[in-house]
């Protein structure tokens, strides 16, 4: 469902329509399949957000599990999605943070 959007708006009780400039839409899944996630989640957004915000706490510590690695895991996998991710992430390349 990629593609111009056109719109012509007529305001309640005004005559006249008007034409609203075309635009690019591009509209995917918020998962690219079952178990796989985007890169950077709603979750990861929000939070950075209300962090930024100062309605919550800034994490007294950063640890690696909790805070790193889940950013770098859902990078590597969406290498089977994604064949510019599979070269640079995927299976024996430099960037597959997930093999020790």
């Amino acid at each position: 469902s990629d593609g111009t959007v056109r719109a012509r708006v007529q305001l309640h009780g005004q005559s006249e329509a008007l034409t609203a400039e075309p635009a690019m839409v591009v509209v995917t899944p918020p998962n690219f399949g079952p178990g796989l996630f985007s890169v950077v989640t709603m979750y990861d957004v929000v939070y950075d957000l209300f962090v930024r915000q100062g309605w919550l706490p800034q994490p007294k510590r950063l640890t690696f599990w909790r805070h790193i690695y889940p950013v770098l895991e859902r990078m590597v996998n969406s290498q089977w999605v994604n064949q510019g991710m599979y070269f640079l992430f995927g299976p024996g390349s430099p960037g597959d943070y997930t093999d020790p």
